[in-house]
């Protein structure tokens, strides 16, 4: 089976987020195991949010830092999705939240988590654009959202 471009997304922002020093501890992977590396297979599903299951949960310094991926280059498909989990973070002092998404949906998407929480997402939320190279995705500079 064909890893789906959402998973390999998925798979690209905990890496990153581990090289930030967020240790993931739930990661969505709906029973696939490729192309998950090897220390994220065994994790359970993250807790539903805001009535929304993110697709991965990590922690660092005692924070919770939450995260969706949104493969589709030219449309949202998260939309609804990120506003329950937006309104989520801005209501709880100690989450944050960081969307991944292609490179081309980076404006789109941020200025979709300003819409929804509006002053309130200082520091808190980040869009982490990233490139596909093949069957690769590679990243790009974050945006914070403010």
């Amino acid at each position: 089976m064909q890893p789906s471009n959402h998973y390999l997304l998925l798979n690209a922002l905990a890496n990153e987020l581990e090289d930030i020093g967020v240790r993931v501890t739930h990661l969505a992977r709906n029973g696939m195991q490729e192309p998950f590396d090897i220390q994220y297979r065994d994790l359970p599903d993250p807790p539903a949010r805001g009535s929304k299951t993110p697709d991965l949960q990590g922690e660092r310094w005692g924070l919770i830092h939450l995260g969706k991926a949104d493969a589709s280059a030219y449309r949202s498909g998260i939309t609804s999705q990120l506003d329950t989990v937006v309104r989520y973070i801005v209501d709880n002092p100690f989450v944050s939240l960081h969307v991944a998404v292609p490179f081309e949906r980076r404006h789109e998407t941020k200025n979709t988590i300003l819409r929804t929480g509006g002053h309130q997402t200082y520091h808190k939320m980040w869009v982490w654009p990233f490139r596909e190279v093949g069957q690769t995705y590679i990243p790009e500079p974050k945006l914070r959202v403010r």
